[in-house]
């Protein structure tokens, strides 16, 4: 857990388990570390542009919607959450597979988180006079065993390059 609390490369963690486990960590991660804001989003929720609209808008709590639109999606990921009083964020994607799956944005969308992770984890320098200090933000997205080769080609068409694979033994075992 500790990788996903700190400013270290990677950023991008595809995490090989099951459902039950994921929601295990994004809870324990909670539970240990709430000055770090999580969020839980289910891709089975996010096949399409609509349905992610809802999902994220739910999950990250926020009246925001036309997230498919790129700016907003954006803005969101940047500056409303510089508003709240986090020490870092980590965004849990379940069922990855699914996650934009039956949509043409995957790869607009996957630049926008992409970016704003590298923005949060460099300090933010939009106003000289407020500048925001680097901040760990990760992203955690969700494999089911055996489907590990299929899901990296994914995230790789999606922009991410730097990445590690977990595996929830290793993870479980963690002092």
């Amino acid at each position: 857990m500790k990788q996903l609390t700190n400013l270290k490369k990677p950023y991008f963690h595809l995490l090989v388990c099951n459902e039950s486990q994921l929601e295990e960590l994004y809870n324990k991660v909670k539970k240990e570390k709430p000055q770090t804001r999580s969020f839980l989003v289910d891709g089975l929720k996010c096949k399409i542009d609509e349905d992610f609209d809802e999902e994220f808008s739910t999950k990250l709590d926020l009246d925001i919607t036309f997230f498919h639109h790129y700016d907003a999606f954006s803005e969101v990921m940047n500056e409303e959450l510089e508003w709240e009083p986090w020490k870092g964020f980590i965004l849990f994607i379940s069922h990855f597979w699914e996650f934009l799956q039956s949509s043409n944005s995957y790869k607009g969308t996957m630049s926008v988180i992409t970016e704003s992770v590298d923005e949060w984890n460099a300090g933010r320098k939009y106003d000289p006079n407020y500048p925001t200090p680097p901040m760990p933000f990760h992203v955690v997205l969700h494999c089911e065993p055996g489907d590990e080769e299929e899901l990296i080609k994914k995230m790789k068409d999606g922009g991410v390059e730097e990445y590690e694979v977990l595996y929830w033994k290793d993870i479980v075992n963690e002092p």
